[in-house]
């Protein structure tokens, strides 16, 4: 069951949209590892607007010790 979700926008100055790119693509990595999201995607909605939502899971108190 998902417990929690995230969406965020992200808006990237003149000259550093590169690097707003940049910044979803490495926090892939990250997500990755993290063993209770279900669901993750960094999308680009233009030159300089991106977007991050995911799902999460929240595990019980006892399970997550």
């Amino acid at each position: 069951m998902v417990a929690a979700a995230l969406f965020v926008r992200l808006g990237a100055k003149s000259g550093k949209e590169a690097e707003g790119e940049s910044f979803l693509k490495s926090g892939l990595p990250i997500v990755q590892a993290e063993p209770g999201t279900t669901a993750w995607f960094g999308i680009r909605l233009g030159p300089s607007n991106h977007k991050i939502t995911g799902e999460h899971l929240i595990l019980p108190p006892l399970l997550a010790c």
